[in-house]
């Protein structure tokens, strides 16, 4: 009977210890849905220097397929230019990217993880043009009526993320 006893407390255990860490993953997504306003700055393609930024964005969640879906405008003194991304979570491991400004490039790869108030996303991008291969990281975290969105870009001559922009997102 003490081992029939063990044995379901450990199924008990193994199924409540899944779904927790599912809802809080859920649940992170859940306060990233809405619609958004942000400010900040950013490195500008054109130019490479950094420039104030501005962007609605509107993130959907959907709970059964885990996948956080982001459309959206920014604009800078260099034109506007529509964004979009999604990114989707499954046992605190995430895939995908949230934010993209690029037309002609393709994901290579893209895995990160769920902390309990961020996601962190490392994704590398092939240019269609040209072949070239950038690798960026991003930041979500959840700050007070919303979320802050940091952007990295990894340098190759010194072999480290370097900062591309800091945006702040809240909702309207």
């Amino acid at each position: 009977m003490s081992r029939l006893f063990s044995t379901f407390l450990f199924c008990v255990l193994l199924v409540a210890f899944v779904p927790a860490k599912s809802f809080a993953n859920a649940e992170l997504f859940s306060k990233l849905a809405g619609n958004f306003r942000g400010t900040g700055m950013s490195i500008i393609k054109n130019n490479g220097k950094i420039q104030r930024v501005s962007c609605q964005l509107s993130n959907k969640y959907d709970k059964g397929s885990r996948k956080l879906k982001m459309k959206g405008k920014c604009a800078s003194s260099q034109g506007s230019s529509s964004v979009s991304g999604a990114i989707t979570h499954k046992n605190g491991e995430v895939s995908g990217s949230y934010f993209s400004l690029r037309a002609k490039v393709e994901m290579i790869r893209s895995s990160g993880k769920v902390g309990r108030k961020s996601v962190v996303i490392f994704s590398s991008f092939r240019d269609k043009r040209n072949s070239k291969v950038y690798k960026i990281k991003q930041v979500l975290q959840l700050i007070d009526r919303g979320f802050q969105a940091d952007f990295f870009t990894f340098d190759k001559r010194e072999k480290k993320y370097k900062s591309a922009g800091v945006m702040s997102f809240k909702r309207k």
